[in-house]
């Protein structure tokens, strides 16, 4: 199902963009605009990005979850540290910007939280693709709002990510055997 609305969001930004600019000179995308890639390297991007996450989606859903820390009693800051940077002495939100010490839990979370980020992100851009704007300067705001509206979607869904696993911790922190 993901695999799907992926790749249907994903078509709907290209055709949508490809109506609106087929010379992709209004074309907004810091891909086009910034690095100046032309049609081939943005469908090229696109097929790399989808299949990337369809794998991590894949792999979050078929592989086992990462295992929990085994330690009972820690608070959400001690159990982001300790699982995903293998120690205590990190804040949790450091995990936004520095990689796990486990490439396992980076597919994990790639695979939960990207997906529905990029789904709903292709749909709002072939939304906005669609719409004709009456000047650059109000399209150059509207894309500004896309973009932040995506680091603040990435941001909440990690946050939301670690929040399930931190309630999947505690669940199996009351059915685990008392120490002996």
């Amino acid at each position: 199902m993901r695999t799907t609305a992926l790749l249907v969001s994903r078509g709907l930004d290209i055709l949508t963009t490809y109506r609106t600019t087929p010379s992709l000179a209004e074309e907004v995308n810091p891909l086009t605009s910034v690095l100046g890639f032309r049609w081939q390297e943005l469908l090229l991007s696109n097929a790399l990005i989808a299949t990337l996450l369809i794998v991590a989606a894949w792999r979050a859903i078929v592989q086992s979850p990462p295992l929990l820390p085994s330690k009972a009693g820690l608070t959400f800051d001690s159990f982001v540290s300790i699982w995903w940077f293998g120690n205590a002495t990190r804040p949790w939100w450091h995990a936004f910007f520095r990689r796990s010490r486990d490439p396992r839990l980076v597919w994990y979370a790639l695979g939960r939280v990207a997906p529905p980020i990029i789904i709903v992100m292709g749909l709002v851009a072939a939304g906005h693709n669609s719409h004709h704007y009456a000047s650059r300067n109000a399209l150059v705001i509207v894309v500004t709002l896309i973009y932040t509206t995506a680091v603040v979607s990435a941001a909440l869904g990690l946050n939301v990510f670690f929040r399930a696993e931190f309630r999947r911790y505690q669940q199996a922190a009351l059915i685990l055997p008392a120490p002996v």
